[in-house]
């Protein structure tokens, strides 16, 4: 079978010499020829594509079929991270990992994490909008019983957009991430999107910004302290009305990038029974 290789062209990844597998064949075409059976594999802290073959195979030469069986076209970053390359991979992405844990990328529906049951007469208390939130639990007769949260991939790029007039907004870039201290406690936190002639608009708001007495408007850049007076504050646009708030979650750079590379241990293997099958129609095919 590993003659067989030779027949790929030869690429340049990452300035080393591969066989490009998939120029030729259509995997599917070949798992649909051969009938072939998949289980589920979850790949540990520091598993290698040959480690696996070596032991689901007893070969690591198929570290080929791990890849083929799961279309990773990318062996550094269609396979799950290590701890330390994951962190490397923040810092060189976001700077600093504290900045990828406060930088807010965009708001989902947080049904996943909220078990609430809610009662009839808890279901119809709700405003209409909420009600959007929830489906029904139904009992003997069918009759509804409960409502609890309904499965939901609804997302938002901001829950709110406010404005800030301030003494000077020349310090201020888009991207920032600023915060403002009452009395030397975080009171409101958000990204900036826009800057210039001391007015700033702030997105995906965290807490609430302020002018009020004592309130000194004190801004915080990427942690350090850069000063100034918010004089008013306005809001432009709520794409999630407060009220609702309560049923979304912020996603951080850092969840978002820990959730991707998570996802990526969850892998398929093709039974080993029909290794000897694959080879003989992958050359075929060939």
């Amino acid at each position: 079978m590993y003659t067989l290789l030779s027949q790929f062209d030869i690429i340049n990844y990452n300035g080393v010499p591969v066989r490009n597998i998939f120029t030729k064949i259509t995997f599917s075409d070949l798992v649909k020829k051969t009938g072939a059976v998949f289980y589920p594999y979850t790949i540990i802290e520091g598993e290698r594509p040959d480690t696996i073959a070596y032991q689901y195979y007893d070969d690591p030469r198929y570290s080929w079929l791990v890849y083929m069986s799961n279309a990773m076209f990318d062996p550094y970053f269609d396979w799950p991270l290590t701890t330390n390359e994951f962190n490397s991979f923040i810092l060189e992405k976001y700077g600093q990992k504290n900045l990828a844990m406060e930088k807010i990328l965009f708001w989902r529906d947080n049904w996943r994490s909220d078990d609430s049951v809610k009662t009839t007469a808890g279901y119809t208390a709700l405003t209409s909008s909420n009600r959007k939130y929830f489906s029904p639990v139904t009992g003997f007769n069918n009759s509804i019983v409960s409502y609890v949260r309904s499965p939901s991939d609804r997302v938002a790029d901001t829950n709110k957009i406010i404005q800030l007039s301030v003494a000077n907004s020349s310090s201020f870039s888009v991207g920032d991430l600023i915060s403002q201290k009452t009395s030397g406690v975080l009171s409101g936190a958000g990204e900036v999107k826009f800057s210039s002639n001391n007015i700033v608009l702030i997105n995906n708001i965290q807490g609430q910004f302020s002018n009020t007495a004592g309130n000194i408007g004190a801004l915080i850049k990427n942690y350090t302290f850069t000063t100034t007076n918010v004089t008013s504050t306005n809001t432009v646009s709520t794409p999630i009305p407060s009220d609702e708030l309560v049923y979304w979650e912020p996603v951080t750079a850092y969840t978002y990038e820990t959730e991707v590379n998570e996802s990526k241990r969850s892998i398929k293997l093709i039974d080993k029974s029909y290794v000897d099958q694959i080879e003989r129609e992958l050359s075929e095919l060939v």
